[in-house]
């Protein structure tokens, strides 16, 4: 009853969300899919909707049928996840000790600012190559990854890299395997340390 006869802009403020200031309006005509919006509800709080839209004949005129979801919590989500996502990458790139990620393959796909300044390698020269490379020894390289796929996890295991001016320096790796929610390895995460000055002391 409280509907009935008014116009949509009469009872219902938009805006798209994110957006800073208010605007009044409804979804767009034929949008190619949901149509994401900022809806004032009757006590005045805001919610995010996701809005689809068709048009039908009723009679001789044509009809516009609007379904409208509420979308706060999954937008939410959404907000948390991308702020966990910077954070994390926060700690990646302002880590004090080498930092790279690697694919199921062994294949590069994070490489942090101190592993930049320690191998001497920037990270767009790495992204996607193997990092079996960096090991100068194969034979200890294989017995490295026996033990990751046995116990999961490598603490402090002293072994020598190479660095990208062909100079070989031992580091101590701790290696940490990555799972998916299904527990199937998708990779892992080293930490690394230079060694070379503390031999030398």
């Amino acid at each position: 009853e409280e509907l009935a006869g008014l116009e949509i802009d009469e009872i219902l403020k938009t805006e798209p969300p994110g957006a800073g200031k208010e605007g009044a309006g409804n979804c767009p005509d034929h949008q190619a899919g949901a149509a994401a919006r900022r809806y004032r509800k009757k006590d005045g709080s805001l919610v995010d909707v996701e809005c689809t839209e068709a048009n039908i004949l009723h009679g001789d005129q044509t009809r516009k049928i609007v379904f409208v979801r509420d979308i706060t919590a999954r937008r939410q989500a959404e907000n948390e996840v991308r702020e966990t996502k910077e954070y994390l990458e926060n700690i990646l790139e302002n880590s004090a000790d080498p930092i790279g990620i690697v694919d199921q393959r062994g294949r590069i796909i994070q490489w942090n600012r101190a592993a930049e300044q320690a191998f001497g390698y920037s990270f767009g020269e790495l992204k996607g190559n193997s990092s079996f490379e960096l090991y100068a020894d194969r034979n200890q390289l294989h017995a490295m990854l026996n033990q990751l796929r046995r116990d999961g996890s490598i603490r402090g295991y002293d072994i020598q890299l190479k660095k990208k001016d062909g100079s070989i320096a031992l580091f101590a790796l701790s290696i940490n395997l990555l799972y998916d929610r299904h527990h199937k390895a998708i990779g892992s995460v080293t930490v690394a340390r230079d060694l070379s000055e503390i031999k030398k002391a």
